[in-house]
């Protein structure tokens, strides 16, 4: 069973938003991010404060007059649990489905526009960690009439102040990827919510799981080639021998044709028999041989 995950936290200073920028485009990367596969900017340039700062003034926020406590942006990671994007393969960190992630990130989108429209700032693909996802930073912009104070103004809690809201943004997003397969988790449950930076967290795991079933699988596969290439020197060296035996064992029929027929003849004759079987086979029975010894 695959789910629809959001989650979403507020930033309320301009470093704040400087660092999810810096994070999010990779100018500071996490240990586990993979460089060759980078990130896609759907929208903004990365300059994510400057965008936000020309944002709030076009619509009459002065960026520099903001209550020092208040919320400026909010910043939402968006995602599916890793079986959707990996059907049978949870465990498979940075690998997935080129369908399914196009199919979801359609709807994702979809969905953001319908949500928050122009107040997004910043969409950000990061396909280079354990799971795909998309940040998205933007502004709580309020317009709605008020008898008192602007009528424009920052007021995150018209979206996030509240179990309600919060609910109810679980929800939407739930009923945007329905059609892809995408179920809503148990609405009440007892289960914790994590936190944008717990759910980082979690992604990254993954990946450290995922990094160390790849050094283990390195490492059994520079076992396997360091018994191939002991078994290709035994046989080279097994060849010379044989090589040698031939030609001691043709000296001693020109010199002694019974002695080197009733002695030597039976002895060479195994070590080419020998030599017909595959390295394959024979670095094998070796491993069979020494494990058995092991064990004894």
């Amino acid at each position: 069973m695959a789910y629809a995950i959001l989650r979403a936290r507020k930033i309320k200073s301009w470093p704040a938003i400087g660092a999810a920028a810096r994070h999010n485009d990779r100018r500071s990367a996490p240990a586990n991010a993979d460089p060759t596969r980078g990130v896609q900017m759907l929208v903004g340039t990365g300059d994510v404060e400057a965008e936000a700062r020309t944002r709030l003034l076009a619509v009459g926020i002065d960026p520099t007059r903001l209550r020092k406590d208040g919320v400026i942006a909010i910043e939402a990671i968006v995602t599916a649990s890793p079986g959707y994007f990996r059907p049978g393969r949870d465990a498979s960190a940075g690998v997935w489905d080129a369908d399914r992630l196009a199919a979801w990130l359609d709807a994702a989108l979809r969905f953001l526009a319908a949500e928050w429209g122009d107040r997004i700032v910043s969409v950000v693909l990061h396909t280079d960690e354990a799971t795909p996802h998309l940040h998205v930073v933007w502004l709580p912009i309020d317009d709605t009439p008020r008898k008192r104070g602007p009528v424009v103004r920052l007021n995150a809690g018209r979206w996030l102040d509240g179990r309600a809201k919060l609910i109810e943004l679980q929800d939407r997003y739930a009923r945007a990827m329905a059609n892809i397969g995408l179920e809503r988790g148990v609405r009440g449950s007892r289960a914790h919510h994590k936190t944008v930076t717990r759910l980082y967290g979690a992604l990254q795991a993954d990946a450290k799981a995922a990094e160390h079933l790849a050094r283990l699988a390195a490492l059994k596969l520079g076992q396997a080639e360091l018994s191939r290439r002991r078994a290709l020197d035994h046989e080279q060296r097994s060849r010379r021998l044989f090589e040698q035996a031939e030609v001691i064992y043709r000296h001693a029929v020109e010199l002694l044709p019974s002695l080197a027929r009733s002695i030597l003849a039976a002895p060479i004759h195994k070590l080419g028999a020998m030599l017909q079987v595959p390295v394959a086979a024979r670095a094998r029975r070796n491993q069979l041989v020494h494990d058995r010894l092991e064990l004894e």
